[in-house]
């Protein structure tokens, strides 16, 4: 077996036993009592890729991602906008919550997979993009560990964010070459931070005014760089509904391929925010 080979065996089955534990964790949730509102309260989404071939843990198979979406809308969840968050306290939402879908990285899966599946069903969603990977052929790290398929890792192109946009998806700041922030100099993360806002807004010609830590990875200065750079929003990994956070630290639930959609449901719930360590 080549080392590519057991480097993908090795993340299936990370995966599969992610599964079985996080549905008795969403079993245990059951009897916890549920945090959300529904309010006063915004559910941010976390996805990453929607896409029929790639297997790893960030990848969900579009036919589940429309059925995440159709039991959103089929339970009253209303479309809402990072605009809407960074405009000012949200009015409490009288025909039910509210969910903001969120992706990160910029893949091409992106626009083919998910893009039509939330337009068909009324929903926009915002995408974090790294400025130096769109319009390119660059490959993630972790995509030519886990992969190593270009045909299966692609990148958003220009005017397929630009279409997007178009049509009224919002667009967010995700650095310029999406790396880890903490393990920057100073100067280096400050021009990740503030570079990529006059990037985007120079190439898109719209104001960017939502920001992503790569990987989550963050601290205070970073939260403080985000807010000189301009930004009126910033999106983190951790794993909560929003209540009314700080806007520059803003939670989200994560959703995952090891999440079977009974596990998605308990997310959406709150009950899942107890067990953070495995979500």
């Amino acid at each position: 077996m080549t080392m590519n080979k057991m480097h993908i065996a090795r993340m299936h089955a990370r995966v599969n036993a992610k599964k079985g534990i996080k549905v008795i964790a969403a079993m245990v949730s059951r009897v916890i009592p549920v945090s959300r509102k529904d309010k006063d309260s915004v559910c941010v989404l976390m996805y990453h890729r929607v896409n029929p071939y790639r297997k790893d843990e960030l990848s969900v198979p579009p036919d589940r991602f429309r059925k995440q979406v159709e039991w959103l809308h089929r339970h009253g969840f209303r479309n809402a906008r990072m605009a809407e968050l960074e405009s000012g306290p949200i009015t409490p939402a009288r025909n039910g919550p509210r969910v903001i879908f969120t992706f990160d990285d910029g893949y091409e899966d992106n626009y083919n997979d998910a893009y039509p599946i939330l337009r068909e069903l009324g929903y926009t969603a915002i995408f974090y993009l790294p400025f130096s990977y769109i319009g390119t052929n660059k490959m993630y790290p972790r995509d030519t560990r886990e992969s190593g398929r270009p045909e299966h890792n692609q990148i958003l192109n220009w005017n397929q964010v630009r279409e997007m946009l178009r049509d009224g998806m919002e667009i967010g700041s995700h650095t310029i070459g999406h790396e880890n922030l903490v393990r920057m100099s100073p100067d280096q993360a400050k021009r990740e931070i503030f570079e990529s806002k006059h990037m985007l807004e120079q190439e898109l010609q719209e104001e960017i005014t939502s920001f992503c830590y790569p990987g989550g990875h963050f601290e205070e200065k970073h939260v403080r760089w985000v807010q000189e750079a301009g930004y009126r929003s910033a999106c983190t990994t951790i794993p909560r509904i929003w209540q009314g956070h700080n806007l520059f630290m803003i939670p989200r639930v994560p959703v995952l391929s090891s999440d079977i959609f009974y596990v998605f449901e308990k997310k959406l719930s709150g009950r899942m925010e107890w067990f953070r360590i495995i979500h």
